[in-house]
């Protein structure tokens, strides 16, 4: 693990150049609860106030979230949870005197708004690249399924994701060609409510770490007779629903 300890001293120029978040600020760091920690690669130490990790952290092109202990101890890390923290995370330790913080996306749109008659969900971003605020983080879900989740009293839907996972659909029919296989995720999930999609598949990914490849799918291993496959360097996003 590569440790990289800086004073306050040096990052003294750099801090005057940045804004430190607020509690307007849009990104909302959210802490997981005191005596945790999260396990990652820690990318830099540093010595600063918490605001100022936020700060150094929203800045750097490497760090994804962070660990804080104390009033100085600032771990930024390169990776971060894709999931809301009230999710399992076994990454997520006990660690006594830490706190771990996440970037969690904005509030939904309403989905009248968006997806007129249709269900607004978000969608899990990789977790080895920076949460992007400049694309929209959500998609409208067309399918008879994710309504009768909702009217059994199901919440918080959202398109979970796993890594080095695949799919194997028995009808074929379930998946929807793209005709544009460089296109990022995010783009091909525009396509979802049109398709009536309930999941997404991404075998490649471009210079910049950014799934590609993708193909709808209209049936995932929760509504049908597909099955979860591990395969190595492919991205799965599928409709998931917690409990009321």
């Amino acid at each position: 693990m590569l440790e990289r300890v800086v004073s306050s001293r040096l990052l003294f120029s750099l801090l005057l150049l940045l804004r430190l978040p607020d509690e307007t600020s849009q990104k909302t760091w959210r802490q997981t609860g005191v005596d945790m920690k999260y396990d990652a690669e820690v990318v830099a130490v540093l010595k600063v106030s918490r605001m100022a990790c936020v700060a150094l952290c929203e800045a750097s092109s490497t760090c994804k979230s962070y660990n804080y202990k104390g009033v100085t101890e600032c771990h930024m890390l390169d990776w971060r949870p894709t999931a809301p923290t009230k999710d399992l995370d076994p990454k997520l330790m006990v660690a006594t005197g830490w706190s771990f913080f996440n970037v969690h996306p904005p509030p939904l749109p309403a989905a009248g708004n968006v997806c007129p008659g249709f269900e607004v969900v978000h969608y899990d971003q990789p977790g080895n690249l920076k949460y992007d605020f400049n694309i929209d983080g959500y998609t409208c879900i067309n399918s008879p399924y994710i309504t009768a989740k909702i009217l059994s009293g199901k919440t918080d839907c959202r398109m979970k994701l796993e890594y080095n996972m695949g799919l194997f659909v028995l009808n074929l029919l379930d998946l929807i060609p793209n005709l544009q296989p460089t296109q990022e995720y995010y783009n091909v999930l525009k396509s979802c409510a049109s398709s009536m999609c309930l999941g997404m598949v991404c075998t490649m990914t471009d210079a910049g770490g950014i799934p590609t490849f993708c193909t709808l799918v209209k049936q995932t291993h929760t509504s049908s007779l597909a099955w979860k496959t591990p395969i190595l360097g492919s991205n799965y996003w599928y409709v998931y629903c917690t409990e009321p």
